[in-house]
């Protein structure tokens, strides 16, 4: 008989970076005093609310640049609605030709898909009054899912076949119940239009400052009453840019909340973000060269193409729901260990501000609510407090992010202090110069030796990586690491370099980087794509920002090493501009 307040507690150990074990603990066969389910704000007042504040500050910049300045605003204006109306009118087709060329997106027919999915999106649609999103499938095996479109009629919702082979029935439902929430929700439009007043703050801001550059008459009042209206635009324009960010991140909650209740399992969408955004998928349930066979059982049907991935078609006739299942287990210990990063580290907290969706463990805490409200035990269960405080670190993090800048300030003041007390015949804007220049290559020197430790260069496994938390893009951990390449970093496009690699315990992102950007396209284009399916060993280093990721130092493929030449780049480059503030110095 089930009991909603009773979940099952089992401990597993979990070894921190200090050193110190920790007990996780999930849900058992104990008591639990009821948990009241997270009350997500209501989503047309939330909606509202933030588009009435955003106009109301679009009308407040109105009103001081027609007031203040009296000049001709509504040409900036008109060009941001313009520029936002013409996005959201054309911004679909252009997206579909874009997928079509550069991604090698095919367009299919829900037929195509396992019956189970086919009556599933039928019967959501039809219980919608809307019919069925434009399916594509990017043939990449790197896991993901999105939509786009105007309104619920002309969705498109885009997913991968790396998505199809990772998700059990269950969870791949809950992914594209997700996307059809967003359709459902009405946020294509709400977003296009509330996207509209940054932009136009931008152009406004834009205007105003051009405007008083080019007035020659330095003493015209206008002339500050513009520059000054225009950093007014400026700063409304910043916070008008995070208050979409904010209602983006709302609206993905809401689409979790959509997704879990049309299924009626908010645990199977829990376990479907772990797989994508955390890439901790197990090993197969079938060991060996079961699953081998698996893959090339759907190649032979042309489901999936267990080598390159390429061809989806065929008639639903011929397709058998098994071959979907690829059988990816996820490990409910590593998930808790994976985010503690999200919930103790300082830096996740810069990242979700500054990014359109919400934080995953977020995510998954408020599913957990939602699986309780329905009298389910929720998969996810987190309340572990933090063993010390990571503020510090973050702290330290962002001196160091920050370290050359504020090092060219405190130089090119230094500079200024020194030719105020030389002799008269010392060159001053040489000298603050000088000393700007080799503070800011000082300080670029400090960050780069500390962005890029020289080793040791550990072996590790994915769900190892993701048990550390003093990590970040400042941060890193030196590793090495060995796995299969399944797809590229940004799946389906031709040029991206990037890759992405599974070992027995699961995804990971390598960020491949060169000095210049050519280099990148070149390789992505021309050599990234002989990758995939093969082994991969690499060296480099571990990041979260937030998204987990290695950065290569070293990637060898059959026998044939890459190397990336950024960090010896950089280093020469702060050297040198180092140099050319002390050679500044001795000529001042």
């Amino acid at each position: 008989m089930h009991r909603p307040n009773h979940c099952p507690i089992h401990t597993e150990s979990a070894l921190l970076n200090d050193g110190t074990i920790t007990k996780i603990g999930f849900v058992d066969d104990v008591p639990r005093r009821p948990v009241r389910p997270v009350r997500l704000p209501h989503l047309q007042i939330r909606a509202m609310g933030t588009l009435g504040l955003l106009y109301g500050m679009l009308i407040l910049a109105l009103v001081i640049g027609a007031e203040v300045v009296g000049l001709p605003l509504e040409l900036a204006v008109g060009l941001a609605a313009f520029v936002a109306i013409a996005q959201f009118a054309f911004g679909p087709w252009m997206m579909d030709l874009t997928l079509r060329y550069a991604y090698r997106v095919r367009w299919e027919s829900w037929d195509t898909m396992p019956e189970h999915l086919q009556a599933f999106a039928r019967q959501t649609c039809e219980a919608e009054g809307m019919r069925l999103p434009r399916l594509g499938i990017i043939d990449d095996g790197t896991p993901n899912a999105f939509t786009y479109g105007h309104t619920p009629g002309n969705a498109r919702v885009v997913i991968t076949t790396g998505l199809i082979r990772l998700l059990e029935p269950a969870e791949l439902e809950s992914v594209v119940a997700h996307e059809i929430g967003h359709a459902v929700h009405w946020d294509l439009l709400i977003m296009t239009v509330a996207q509209l007043v940054p932009l136009a703050l931008y152009y406004m801001a834009r205007a105003l400052l051009s405007s008083n550059s080019a007035s020659s008459d330095s003493k015209n009042k206008s002339g500050g009453a513009a520059m000054a209206a225009g950093l007014v635009a400026y700063a409304l324009y910043f916070v008008a840019e995070y208050a979409v960010l904010w209602l983006s991140r709302t609206r993905e909650y809401h689409a979790d909340r959509y997704a879990g209740r049309v299924t009626g399992q908010p645990n199977e969408l829990a376990r479907a973000l772990v797989k994508v955004a955390y890439g901790l998928a197990s090993r197969p349930k079938e060991e060996g060269g079961d699953r081998d066979r698996s893959l090339e059982a759907i190649s032979a049907l042309g489901i999936f193409d267990a080598s390159r991935a390429r061809a989806l078609v065929m008639s639903a006739a011929d397709v058998d729901d098994s071959h979907y299942r690829a059988g990816y287990e996820v490990n409910v210990h590593r998930v808790i260990a994976a985010a503690k990063w999200e919930l103790w580290n300082p830096w996740a907290g810069f990242y979700e501000l500054n990014g359109t969706h919400p934080r995953v463990a977020r995510r998954l805490q408020a599913l957990g609510a939602q699986a309780r409200d329905l009298g389910q035990p929720p998969w996810f269960d987190f309340d572990e407090a933090p063993p010390e405080s990571y503020w510090d670190d973050f702290a330290n993090d962002l001196g160091i992010y920050v370290l050359p800048f504020a090092a060219a300030i405190g130089g090119a003041a230094v500079g200024s202090a020194l030719g105020a007390i030389t002799v008269p015949s010392a060159d001053v804007s040489t000298l603050v110069l000088g000393f700007a220049i080799g503070g800011f290559g000082a300080g670029s020197l400090i960050k780069t030796i500390f962005q890029y430790p020289g080793g040791p260069f550990r072996d590790h496994t994915v769900a190892a990586l993701l048990r550390y938390i003093k990590v970040s893009d400042v941060r890193p951990i030196p590793v090495t690491l060995e796995g299969r390449a399944i797809g590229r970093g940004v799946p389906g496009l031709i040029w991206s370099e990037d890759v992405v690699v599974q070992d027995p315990t699961g995804l990971i992102y390598l960020d491949y980087r060169q000095p210049l950007r050519i280099w990148e396209f070149l390789f992505g284009l021309l050599r990234a794509k002989d990758l995939q399916g093969e082994a991969v060993s690499v060296t480099g280093w571990f990041r979260r920002a937030p998204t987990p990721y290695i950065e290569v130092r070293t990637l060898t493929v059959g026998g044939k090493t890459r190397t990336s030449w950024v960090p010896r780049v950089k280093l020469a480059v702060a050297a040198l501009l180092l140099g050319i503030g002390i050679g500044m110095f001795f000529l001042a």
